[in-house]
């Protein structure tokens, strides 16, 4: 009996419909973790004209694009957070139907594509990418660099084609390289593909990958220049205070737990950390356990079928990175974030399937029906459960304590969230834990802690702990601000102007600072100073806060000069940019602090 002929389309087409069922669920979460520096317009300040994006950086990160493009749609969608979940999981539907197409057209395997693409779409190490929302650059950077490859491919057959599609493959590359700095490795991808895929020689392999190699240098030249400095390498790594052989150990055991993820109920989180190396015994005879088992299963598939060794190669290269990137990141090291290795882990699914099918030939058809059916189940259970706790960032943060008790980012989101909800006490006992973690960032704790007892009203000891946290690092703005703050609150005007100044010295882009130093120049009746203190500030950038409160200085100071042109202007303004009656009534309240009683009256909202 002659085997159903199966539509090409249809299979892509059931990953897709597979892909949103799986991660539908995330549809109704909030924001988390890294977007609220998007959200709260911290990182947009840095960036007062879009092109500046090339030419600095808010973060360890050299990623033009990725900031652009969420910069474009906070200010947008700011206050959709579905939107996002909609972009999120186009394309990791869209990455899942192009992976399929790719391995299939290497192994001329439809069984090896379609199932390699199955266990990524239901595999839980993926919810929470997915619904983190400014994580979508992990997804158009893998579609950028799936396309490369395609494009890559399909060169190969050659004439007038070929080369076009050649061309057209550097400069897709070209734009995936400005998302984020994983797509560095992509040359050695090509390379492998071109060597393993195409049955090409190293030397022709290597002279078609030469301009990815030059596009990699390039970005990695603009890295050290741009974010280098600001990530710290070597200070984070002397901070550790860690051999170099023991960190080996720990970048192994991350690979370790990566794989076997899908074996704990908890799914993952967005981090995971050691607050200090495990016992190194225990640690290097669990490396040694890795390596002997990634060599065997390495050299089965070279013995046997070469896309189990090409899947286990694609997935170890995207390691590479991973050290640097433990290194550069601000909790010091001991640290490995799961969607790092998200382009690399196709070749992990590849594997697993290679594995499977390979196991399969030895069982009858109904117990690997039965199997595979179990097996995506699981993970779509485990994936479901972490989706369940993704619904609030405090549920979250939480739920990562819970098997990563230690863990700074968790901690200090948590306490964010107790600040904002209005509980210092419960934010006050967290940033004492974190006091005591013994990990070089005491001076930001002392920081929050004194900004929870400013809240409580504890001047004199809030003005102690931040002349503490200067004291251990000078340069910290954030402190030099919040110190004006209680200085402005303990009448000494003078030194809270100089403390404004200190910050934006230290920091010419932290646009709070500027705001908070404009107010007390306005009760000071200095206009002309106030109006100096925003003027760098640049609506397309900051966030609808602080734009907010920029029009209503600006607003005062036309009143007490008697602009009347250019205060209709700024009503105006204000009508446009922030629609609503928030606005009037803060503008209207803020006319009443500055002794402006009928400006007060004309701008509250009328019934």
């Amino acid at each position: 009996m002659s085997k159903p002929n199966v539509p090409t389309w249809l299979i892509p087409l059931a990953l897709i419909a597979a892909a949103v069922a799986v991660h539908s669920g995330t549809l109704g979460h909030g924001f988390l973790v890294d977007d609220a520096h998007f959200l709260k317009g911290h990182w947009a300040a840095g960036y007062p004209r879009l092109t500046d994006v090339f030419f600095r950086t808010a973060s360890q990160h050299y990623a033009p694009l990725y900031l652009a493009v969420n910069y474009w749609l906070f200010e947008h969608y700011g206050q959709a957070p579905q939107v996002f979940h909609v972009i999120n999981i186009t394309l990791f539907a869209l990455n899942i139907a192009l992976f399929y197409i790719l391995v299939r057209a290497w192994a001329q395997s439809t069984a090896l594509a379609a199932l390699s693409a199955l266990l990524m779409t239901v595999h839980p190490v993926h919810a929470f990418i997915v619904g983190y929302k400014t994580g979508n650059f992990v997804f158009y950077t893998t579609l950028l660099q799936q396309v490369c490859l395609l494009l890559l491919w399909r060169s190969m057959r050659g004439g007038k084609a070929g080369r076009a599609g050649l061309i057209a493959s550097y400069v897709v590359y070209a734009v995936a390289i400005l998302s984020v700095e994983w797509a560095m490795l992509f040359p050695l991808y090509a390379l492998m593909m071109l060597r393993v895929c195409g049955g090409k020689s190293w030397r022709d392999s290597l002279r078609v990958c030469v301009p990815y190699i030059a596009l990699a240098a390039v970005q990695a030249a603009l890295y050290l220049l741009v974010a280098g400095p600001r990530a710290g390498l070597l200070e984070r790594f002397l901070a550790a205070d860690i051999l170099l052989t023991e960190y080996v150990g720990l970048w192994g055991y991350f690979l370790a737990k990566y794989g076997l993820t899908v074996l704990t109920v908890h799914g993952t989180g967005y981090m995971w950390d050691l607050a200090a190396v495990p016992d190194p015994a225990w640690l290097w005879a669990g490396w040694g356990t890795l390596a002997a088992v990634g060599g065997a299963v390495l050299f089965g598939g070279l013995r046997t079928q070469r896309w189990g060794a090409f899947g286990g190669v694609w997935f170890l290269t995207g390691w590479v990175l991973v050290l640097p990137a433990m290194l550069a990141h601000p909790a010091l090291g001991f640290v490995f974030e799961p969607h790092w290795v998200y382009f690399a882990s196709f070749g992990f699914f590849l594997l697993i399937a290679r594995g499977l099918l390979a196991l399969g030939r030895r069982l009858p058809p109904a117990v690997n029906i039965i199997g595979l059916a179990a097996i995506a189940l699981f993970c779509v259970a485990v994936t479901l459960q972490t989706q369940r706790v993704m619904r609030t960032e405090e549920a979250f943060c939480e739920y990562w304590l819970s098997y990563s008790p230690r863990n700074r980012l968790a901690m200090s989101r948590l306490a964010q969230i107790y600040t904002e909800q209005g509980r210092p006490r419960a934010a006050l006992a967290i940033h004492h834990r974190l006091l005591t973690a013994g990990d070089g960032q005491e001076y930001r704790e002392l920081n929050n802690i004194a900004v929870l007892r400013h809240r409580l009203g504890d001047l004199e000891e809030a003005e102690a702990q931040l002349r503490e946290s200067l004291a251990r690092e000078p340069g910290f703005a954030a402190a030099w601000n919040n110190l004006g703050l209680v200085l402005q609150d303990r009448g000494r005007t003078a030194e809270a102007i100089d403390a404004f100044r200190a910050a934006l010295r230290r920091n010419p882009n932290m646009v709070h600072a500027r705001i908070n130093l404009a107010y007390l120049y306005l009760r000071e009746d200095r206009n002309d100073e106030a109006a100096a203190a925003i003027a760098p500030l640049s609506r397309a950038v900051v966030s609808p806060e602080y734009d907010r409160e920029a029009l209503i200085i600006t607003a005062i100071i036309a009143v007490r000069q008697q602009d009347a042109a250019r205060l209709s202007r700024i009503y105006a303004a204000l009508q446009e940019r922030h629609p609503g009656a928030a606005a009037r009534i803060r503008l209207a309240d803020q006319f009443a602090v500055f002794g402006l009683p009928g400006e007060a009256r004309r701008a509250w909202p009328s019934r």
